[in-house]
């Protein structure tokens, strides 16, 4: 049996994930300040469960993470805690550098007191910045850690710091997972959360951010948090550094496309000027094919699989 403690458990992937782990004999604690989104909602079957405790708290408060730590004395730790919606950061930079990397600090610090044994990472394929080519698994040598937003900076700096805690021993197993976008059940922002919303409240326009030409990979949350269990599950000697996603792209106009046809919703498109959705977004990228592309869905389908779940669990309608 592992003590789990799940950063950011109550988020978008965190909440998908404490419901996996929490269906095996696993002790799970989920940490997090439950600012995105329904928190009730992804957390209601988690609340019932004996072996699960969940705790609303600031990680960057490093004291009481110590304290927390010396009672739950994890040997797992899943570090999802992140200012995930990064399209505002350039208003709110302060969030991805406090919530993201601020979270990171402090739990290197608290690691200080409590190693752990195995330890994952969630980062992002936004610390290359933009891309001309597909991001290679050989990304030391291929690929320029460049990132143009705050998010990246501060999800690039994460790495560098929880690196530097494994070559102290303070983690004996460090695995660092960078991903594209996410999508599916529980998600609290995102493109396809963006067109519920607008459908729900029955928006004569549909607003789209950037001019729809953006293309880049999409993976099911379903299946990232398998590969999650399954990294976690590695013996490891070194630290794994290792990019999940699909290996072929889709466009947001593929996306509008999709939605329209599943919600039959007659709105009018309203697309951007701008390749980028905001500032700080890549447009346009895309993943080698590695072993753990090979597991998962294309991103189309997983498009269309995250668009039929949203409907459904706003009982729009059942697909």
């Amino acid at each position: 049996m592992s003590k789990v403690v799940i950063f950011g458990g109550a988020g978008f992937i965190g909440s998908v994930l404490a419901e996996k782990l929490a269906s095996s004999e696993n002790q799970i604690l989920i940490l997090d300040k439950f600012i995105h989104g329904d928190v009730t909602h992804r957390l209601q079957n988690l609340r019932e469960m004996n072996n699960v405790k969940i705790k609303e708290f600031d990680i960057v408060h490093t004291n009481d993470l110590v304290n927390i730590f010396s009672e739950f004395k994890p040997n797992q730790i899943f570090h999802l805690a992140a200012n995930s919606d990064i399209r505002p950061s350039d208003k709110l930079g302060s969030r991805d550098f406090k919530d993201t990397l601020g979270t990171t600090v402090s739990i290197a610090e608290a690691l200080k007191k409590h190693p752990v044994d195995k330890f994952v990472f969630a980062s992002t394929s936004a610390i290359f910045g933009s891309v001309d080519k597909p991001i290679s698994s050989n990304h030391h040598v291929l690929n320029p850690l460049n990132p143009i937003s705050e998010y990246g900076v501060a999800k690039l700096s994460s790495e560098y710091v929880l690196q530097a805690c494994c070559n102290n021993k303070l983690i004996q197993q460090l695995s660092i997972v960078r991903f594209p976008n996410v999508v599916g059940r529980n998600a609290t922002h995102g493109i396809i959360f963006d067109f519920v919303q607008s459908f729900l409240r029955n928006d004569p326009v549909l607003k789209v951010l950037g001019n729809g030409s953006q293309q880049k990979p999409f993976l099911l949350v379903d299946e990232l948090v398998q590969a999650l269990l399954n990294i976690m599950s590695l013996e490891l000697t070194e630290p794994y550094i290792v990019n999940l996603s699909p290996s072929d792209t889709c466009t947001v106009k593929d996306i509008v496309e999709i939605f329209l046809e599943l919600s039959k919703w007659d709105a009018i498109v309203e697309f951007g000027s701008t390749p980028e959705g905001w500032k700080g977004d890549v447009p346009n990228y895309s993943y080698e094919e590695n072993i753990w592309s090979q597991q998962f869905r294309p991103s189309k389908e997983a498009v269309r699989s995250a668009i039929i779940s949203a409907l459904n669990q706003y009982k729009v309608r059942e697909i």
